[in-house]
């Protein structure tokens, strides 16, 4: 079986407009590819844009952040100080690196 990695924006996670929620997986284009491709192939997902984690080294602008259980280097959008412990949601990916602003909604409302 070949494995392929589709790495990228929300548009590869399948966040739904309003980034609460995750469209299916045979919505998402990972599966449409994987549906287009058949039995021989896996096509794996890892979207990161909109997703939301937890500062573990202070951002200032650079840093470390966990999301899901993985540590990941990333920096502050604004350039901005974000210290140990705030929530950070990815706004964008380039060139390898994530960028976070701090992340101050109301986690009720997920």
């Amino acid at each position: 079986m070949i494995e392929i990695l589709c790495f990228g924006d929300s548009n590869t996670y399948g966040f739904t407009p309003d980034w609460k929620h995750r469209y299916g997986r045979d919505i998402r284009y990972p599966g449409v590819l994987q549906a287009l491709l058949g039995d021989g192939y896996y096509v794996a997902e890892d979207g990161l844009v909109g997703r939301t984690g937890t500062v573990t080294a202070v951002l200032r602008p650079s840093g470390k952040i966990v999301l899901d259980g993985i540590y990941y280097d990333a920096v502050a959008e604004n350039g901005l100080f974000i210290g140990r412990g705030e929530k950070v949601r990815v706004v964008r990916v380039g060139n390898g690196q994530l960028y976070c602003k701090q992340d101050f909604s109301d986690p009720s409302e997920s």
